[in-house]
């Protein structure tokens, strides 16, 4: 599973499966690394904001260096995704009554 993650998160042992641009406009030889030294990780530092972790392949890391702001933060993106899934549910609700012409679809 992917994860979008600050470059100033970054940890020793994350696997690195994409960054905010292409490959070919970064240094890196791989498309796809393990974080294993320093050293490797201020040239991401440079040349990225973000990147996405896959942490099927390395550890699921959390914002820590914000604290109580990335909690917020966290808490205001999934606001954000209950209040955009309660508005496509109501759309297709009203999708669904204008093709039926009934609040429900009955199967069988």
């Amino acid at each position: 599973m992917k994860q979008r993650l600050d470059v100033r998160d970054l940890e020793l042992g994350t696997y690195i499966s994409e960054l905010d641009r292409p490959w070919v406009e970064s240094p890196f030889l791989f498309q796809g690394f393990e974080l294993t030294s320093k050293e490797e990780v201020e040239p991401l530092r440079q040349h990225c904001k973000y990147v996405y972790i896959d942490v099927a392949l390395g550890p699921d890391l959390s914002p820590k260096r914000m604290g109580k702001d990335a909690t917020v933060r966290m808490r205001i993106i999934s606001e954000q995704e209950q209040t955009l899934s309660r508005e496509l549910h109501a759309l297709a609700r009203a999708r669904r009554r204008s093709t039926t012409g009934d609040p429900c679809i009955r199967i069988g």
